[in-house]
């Protein structure tokens, strides 16, 4: 329940509150759930993108490296306790 919880206040926190508390929440989501930080990334990017700012989409890049990272934690973790 909390796992949920986490992950849903992750994808929510970019409407309500600064993008560093986003990226803050999205990395401990993705601890649950590793594609979450990828999502928030992109919703970020489409709520706050203009084509003046960045010539790509910055924090969806910043999700995906994120999402790489946790992915590679869970599988050192789950190879490690095994």
């Amino acid at each position: 329940m909390i796992q949920i919880a986490l992950v849903v206040s992750a994808c929510l926190a970019p409407l309500f509150s600064p993008i560093a508390l986003s990226m803050a929440l999205s990395v401990g989501a993705a601890a649950v759930l590793p594609l979450s930080s990828l999502a928030v990334g992109v919703l970020i990017d489409a709520l706050y993108w203009s084509p003046g700012a960045y010539a790509y989409p910055f924090y969806t890049f910043v999700g995906g490296a994120i999402t790489l990272v946790a992915y590679g934690a869970r599988r050192f973790i789950e190879t490690s306790i095994m």
